[in-house]
């Protein structure tokens, strides 16, 4: 639908997600996916982690798999890697902002930490955002949320409810 949407909306940057929710699908699978966005015109590419590789010895390739993607997403696009709070342990969690860093990711996308003060903390602490940027992709419900999330080194948020939240700031302000 990218190619659809990008004919109505050309001032819009559009972000393909690929390997959502789990990231549970082959390298090549998400090469091509990658590829495919963006010839139908992404201007970022949000790939999820994933997190079987943490378990199962494979640690050794998430590196190259994260760099093959950056050089398929080339300089002038921007990758994000998403990854799920609820589904690693905060080592872990270090290691995949590192591993982000490595890979020349510009957004680690941190996801699902909202009901887990210290896994928040911990995703969002300077560990991470000294990394790469940090983007929040629970759902914020108030400017308070916005602000906290902000302190703690949060760059950017995707609003999924965005209208909602717009009517909740404005009501605060």
């Amino acid at each position: 639908r990218m190619k659809l949407f990008k004919k109505k909306a050309k001032e819009i940057n559009f972000c393909a997600v690929i390997g959502y929710p789990s990231g549970e699908m082959t390298e090549n699978s998400k090469a091509c996916e990658i590829k495919e966005a963006l010839r139908a015109g992404a201007k970022e590419v949000d790939v999820f982690f994933r997190t079987s590789s943490l378990k199962d010895d494979k640690q050794k390739n998430i590196l190259r798999e994260l760099k093959r993607y950056r050089s398929i997403i080339g300089k002038k696009r921007i990758f994000k890697l998403s990854f799920d709070c609820e589904l690693v342990n905060s080592d872990e969690m270090r290691f995949i902002a590192d591993i982000a860093f490595k890979a020349k990711a510009d957004y680690l996308v941190v996801r699902n930490c909202l009901a887990d003060k210290a896994k928040l903390q911990i995703a969002i602490a300077k560990t991470c955002a000294n990394k790469c940027k940090v983007e929040y992709a629970d759902n914020v419900t108030c400017l308070a949320d916005m602000e906290r999330l902000s302190d703690l080194g949060a760059d950017r948020f995707l609003l999924t409810e965005a209208k909602e939240v717009a009517k909740k700031v404005r009501e605060e302000l």
